[in-house]
């Protein structure tokens, strides 16, 4: 396996504040976000990194810009001034009042306002009606335009729901036990995964959703679990939890065969992402918190920027041989974060 080295991609005018990597694409394009007070105001302000160069996003002059969210163009989505925003470029496109959450390679852009779940296409904003409770939400959309999220039955009980793409009716995904059921993520094929609990989210159980079918991943011997990702190739990543709800190991489905890819004796893993390559990001926690990139049973510690030892930040997201997350340092005398990207 090839080593990964780190980069700090903070830009030397934002290395006072708090810098957090939001996400990263195949090109290398690290999506960031830095934040500082001024008085009891925050101010954010968004950035893209790649190959050195810094694209600043802007929205007239808006004092804090969310990143949300890029692609695989390196387009973003994001929101300032309590309207949800599209970057080509360095150009922003105001989509509508509404919180993006997620942006698939033609641009297609889902989120959540207050009447529920909405679909931008093409400078059209459509809403996503639910299935006859009083709460909707669109999360996820895949690379065809499917779009799922979750809905309220009249009786309350959440489920996961699929507005299958070109059409606005809903499709109830169900759930198993008479649990809630929610998402959490979507391969570019229309695969999703995530979990069903009880209403205040305990107890959960691993599900997937694959060709019409709802699949009980199960609990993989925990007290509970969760599938958190999923890849083009079909692999899910799942979180194992104690009967707190605390996290604890990560498993990996692949082929119907589940792979062990941390289960800590002390202190825990948290699962971060995966990508079609098969990698795992990850962190361990035990005495501080070190992230990690876990492929076909080989763990690799991510470095340091200045090689010292954790305490360090976590990671964020991975992409085909790119990783991107937050590590703690000092500035200025004080304690803060700065964006890290990891290259394979």
């Amino acid at each position: 396996m090839l080593a990964w080295g780190s980069v700090d991609v903070t830009p030397p005018a934002m290395r006072t504040a708090f810098v957090h990597a939001v996400g990263v694409n195949a090109r290398g394009a690290a999506l960031v976000e830095a934040t500082t007070h001024v008085g009891d105001n925050p101010r954010q302000r968004a950035f893209v990194w790649q190959n050195g160069r810094v694209r600043i996003l802007t929205y007239g002059g808006a004092g804090f810009v969310d990143a949300v969210a890029i692609n695989a163009k390196g387009d973003v989505i994001g929101d300032a001034r309590n309207e949800g925003i599209l970057w080509r470029g360095t150009k922003p496109t105001a989509l509508g009042p509404f919180e993006p959450m997620a942006i698939n390679a033609s641009d297609e852009v889902v989120g959540d306002g207050d009447a529920g779940g909405f679909l931008w296409r093409n400078g059209a904003l459509t809403d996503l009606p639910g299935l006859g409770g009083n709460e909707t939400h669109a999360w996820l959309i895949d690379d065809r335009g499917d779009v799922a999220g979750v809905s309220a039955l009249p009786s309350g009980v959440d489920h996961a729901v699929l507005w299958p793409s070109g059409s606005t009716t809903p499709t109830d995904l169900g759930s198993v036990g008479g649990l809630d059921s929610s998402v959490d993520a979507m391969n570019a094929s229309g695969t999703i995964v995530g979990f069903a609990s009880d209403h205040i989210g305990n107890s959960r159980i691993a599900l997937e959703w694959k060709n019409g079918r709802l699949i009980d991943l199960g609990r993989f011997g925990a007290q509970g679990a969760q599938a958190v990702a999923v890849n083009g190739r079909g692999d899910v990543l799942v979180q194992t939890h104690t009967a707190a709800g605390n996290p604890k190991g990560i498993r990996l489905v692949r082929g119907g065969t589940t792979i062990v890819v941390a289960a800590p004796r002390s202190g825990y893993a948290v699962a971060t992402g995966l990508d079609d390559l098969g990698d795992v990001l990850g962190y361990l926690q035990r005495h501080g918190r070190r992230s990690f990139v876990w492929r076909n049973g080989k763990t690799t510690l991510l470095p340091t920027t200045d090689a010292k030892q954790p305490p360090w930040g976590g990671p964020s997201a991975i992409a085909n041989g790119y990783a991107v997350g937050d590590e703690y340092v000092t500035a200025a005398g004080r304690s803060t974060s700065h964006a890290v990207l990891w290259q394979r």
